[in-house]
């Protein structure tokens, strides 16, 4: 039975990328070695699959049996014809369903393999919880988990038969390969996934009550694939204007959204993102923090180029929200609107810059609290973290902090608030 298991594994089609995985090929060696093994060498092999398995679990905050997580991690990583099929709820042709249904079938198999008959120590460890407690907390973690337990309790199932049906069905709630098993991403010449963003509920931001209602509106008729409009913020520093859009990740958790961060130096690397995501089944927001283009950058224009629209049409899975502490983005100078030498169709140059601003949909403006809004930021806050102190006392301190550091801010409020906390603490 076991041999007969790992033939067949290597004759799969559609899922041939999980032979490739390390583990598995450990694991399948200390099943079936090329040549007999002593007990010490057997004994050594064992260990270093346990410590391999003990690191990948642990680096990837899973919880769960090794050997059954592995395997439904596996089946949720690979993105084949079929899985991403699933993930758009699109029907294969018969030819291409029979042979997903035939490597589904020698994945479950390998799912419920009897370690017992390989090793009673191999089995003890395959078959015992590994729990990460901390990873419960984790934004990341959390959501993994829920989708990994969802192809386990399938391939826990004896309905083999119907296994096909009941994967795609999951491949179409959560995805599947890197975009599915996780949920923010610098980006990069390839996506890089952010283990733990920094996110917190869209309402832990006190005021700016029509900013995050025009953000919420927004976004959501994105997730109802509705069309949405590409959102400027624009403010001064310490406003929230970056932490609104981080939001949003918390806001439609349940929903298919990703956040891709992209350095505004790294706008070059555009193209490849949009290749990398055009025609899945997640939406993305492409989030650039602290957009702005001196007068002499003239890469404003790709971003122009795309928002605009080219002759290949934009992805409709994509809407872009950045933030930037000038609302036309691109750096004014007197000598725009009338050089003294230089270009003679100034206006034309002059507009060509500011145009870049009217490709956001929506403009939203992040100001600066007034005395009266900032004091009400730092009493919400005091009592959010429960610190103990008559108003006029708190509201006199907070007063002090902005004229001696940043000014007024939410960002200010937040670090006296922290400061105040610490203090009280020491």
């Amino acid at each position: 039975m076991l041999r007969e298991v790992i033939v067949n594994l290597n004759k799969m089609t559609v899922y041939n990328d999980i032979m490739d995985h390390p583990l598995l090929q450990k694991a399948v060696y200390l099943i079936k070695p090329d040549k007999p093994l002593e007990v010490n060498d057997r004994e050594v092999l064992e260990a270093r699959l346990r410590h391999d398995m003990i690191a990948w679990q642990y680096e990837r905050k899973l919880n769960g049996k090794p050997w059954k997580t592995l395997i439904a991690y596996l089946l949720w990583e690979s993105e084949n014809v079929f899985s991403l099929a699933g993930e758009k709820g699109q029907r294969l042709p018969a030819a291409i369903l029979e042979l997903a249904q035939r490597d589904l079938k020698n994945i479950w198999n390998l799912f419920h393999l009897h370690w017992q008959t390989i090793s009673p120590e191999l089995n003890d460890f395959m078959n015992q919880e590994l729990i990460f407690p901390d990873f419960e907390r984790s934004f990341t973690a959390r959501k993994r988990i829920k989708a990994l337990n969802a192809f386990k309790i399938i391939l826990n199932s004896d309905a083999v038969s119907e296994v096909e049906d009941l994967i795609a069905q999951v491949y179409r709630q959560y995805g599947c390969g890197l975009l599915a098993q996780n949920f923010a991403f610098h980006g990069e010449e390839e996506l890089i996934p952010i283990e733990n963003p920094g996110v917190t509920p869209l309402d832990a931001l006190i005021g700016y009550s029509y900013q995050k209602e025009v953000l919420r509106r927004n976004t959501r008729a994105f997730i109802e694939r509705k069309q949405g409009n590409h959102i400027l913020l624009f403010g001064e520093k310490g406003t929230g204007k970056s932490t609104s859009v981080k939001a949003l990740l918390h806001e439609f958790s349940s929903s298919s959204l990703r956040m891709i961060e992209l350095n505004p130096l790294r706008i070059s690397h555009m193209r490849s993102i949009i290749d990398r995501i055009k025609g899945r089944g997640f939406l993305f927001i492409l989030f650039i923090d602290d957009l702005s283009f001196e007068d002499n950058d003239t890469s404003y224009k790709e971003l122009k180029s795309f928002m605009e629209g080219n002759l290949e049409a934009a992805p409709d899975n994509l809407l872009i929200y950045a933030t930037s502490n000038r609302r036309n983005i691109v750096k004014e100078n007197w000598a725009d609107r009338a050089p003294e030498q230089g270009e003679v169709h100034v206006s034309d140059t002059y507009q060509e810059k500011l145009s870049l601003a009217e490709r956001f949909g929506i403009t939203l403006g992040y100001y600066s609290p007034d005395q009266e809004q900032y004091l009400d930021m730092v009493e919400k806050l005091a009592a959010r973290h429960h610190i103990g102190m008559d108003r006029e006392t708190l509201r006199a301190l907070a007063l002090q902090w902005e004229k001696k550091y940043h000014g007024r801010s939410g960002r200010a409020a937040q670090q006296f608030i922290i400061n105040l906390s610490a203090e009280k603490g020491g």
